[in-house]
């Protein structure tokens, strides 16, 4: 007789098995199979499983960063590796710390110096000295993406300019301390860029005009450089490598009567041999300006032989003499070049630029 409630199952009868529980290691074997996949999502969720099941959360912390890298989110990237500093592991807390360095900041600062000294020679003598300092406080919303806020300020006072004894004044450049904000969004490597800013300018020379004008300015910049033009100081490329680099901005400004104004400055020359410290690099420059109002002293073409000595240090200088030749090719009614328009000077320029990124 048969027995229709519970007992033993019958031979040969079986029953399928609860499937076992993932360990932490199951799960991130799961996420790095996602992640080689190309599965970033399923990837993430598989880690933080591996988390919940007992998996060192420090090391979970470091493998999502990486995992945000490679999908282009630098701003959860660097939430992920700052969590994995304050963890217990100090291989781990390194290794993020290193990362973070490599990656942009929310708030940076810069600071760009220079000073330019030139004598000109023909067709009548002259000389000037005009330092410029500028300084920025910047604000990036988002690491993925280098558009940045900012605060500056800025200033030029040139050691030529002055007040004659009739009222009238001798100017030789923008003699203006500039505050304010502005807006500047960078592409191509942070090769190019686009930069927008308004702020009232001081003038620090007494020479008939208002002491404070409203200047708004903006417009497109490109900078670029081939690599062996920053060599180690190790001296990688200290021989005959090649150095070529291009500076160009078109740029609105308010103040100058609206104008637009536009200069492209292009350098060729060789790392002829790295001292120490310094690099010694002959090069050949050229330089072109154009603008919309025809104001003579932006409109001209000029070339010249140049020698750059590159200090290699966290704080970078660069000291440039040269001789230049060149030509005024335009003007306007208001503002006529002197005669003859070419010229020839010598002149010396001195650089700095320094970035928070560079003691991070």
């Amino acid at each position: 007789m048969a027995a229709d409630g519970p007992g033993p199952p019958a031979a040969g009868v079986s029953h399928p098995e609860r499937p076992a529980k993932k360990g932490p290691g199951d799960w991130l074997e799961e996420a790095w199979r996602l992640r080689k996949a190309g599965d970033t999502r399923g990837a993430a969720r598989a880690f933080e499983q591996a988390r919940r099941a007992g998996a060192d959360p420090q090391r979970i912390d470091v493998e999502l960063g990486y995992l945000q890298l490679e999908a282009g989110n630098k701003t959860r990237a660097a939430s992920r590796f700052r969590d994995a500093v304050d963890g217990p592991d100090p291989q781990l807390a390194a290794q993020s710390k290193a990362e973070l360095r490599v990656l942009p900041a929310r708030f940076w600062g810069d600071f760009y110096g220079e000073a330019v000294s030139w004598g000109r020679f023909f067709p009548a003598t002259s000389a000037d000295v005009v330092p410029t300092l500028r300084l920025r406080a910047m604000y990036r919303p988002s690491l993925s993406v280098d558009f940045n806020i900012y605060l500056f300020a800025q200033a030029t006072r040139d050691a030529a300019s002055h007040t004659n004894p009739d009222g009238a004044a001798t100017v030789l450049a923008d003699n203006y301390f500039l505050a304010g904000g502005g807006l500047m969004f960078r592409f191509w490597r942070n090769q190019l860029g686009l930069f927008a800013q308004a702020g009232p300018a001081v003038n620090l020379l007494d020479d008939g005009n208002p002491r404070l004008r409203l200047d708004v300015r903006g417009g497109f910049f490109a900078s670029m450089a081939s690599p062996r033009c920053f060599p180690t100081k190790e001296g990688e490329g200290a021989h005959g490598w090649f150095c070529g680099e291009l500076y160009a901005e078109a740029v609105y400004v308010s103040r100058f009567d609206n104008n637009v104004i536009a200069v492209a400055r292009p350098r060729l020359g060789v790392q002829a041999l790295v001292t120490g410290p310094v690099a010694w690099q002959p090069m050949i420059e050229v330089r072109a300006a154009a603008d919309v109002n025809g104001d003579f002293w932006n409109n001209f073409v000029e070339g010249g032989l140049v020698h750059r000595w590159r200090v290699l240090s966290k704080v970078p200088f660069d000291a440039i003499l040269g001789v230049h030749a060149g030509a005024y090719y335009r003007h306007n009614d208001l503002n006529v070049p002197p005669s003859p328009s070419a010229y020839v000077e010598a002149r010396l320029l001195l650089v700095t630029y320094l970035s928070t990124d560079a003691f991070r």
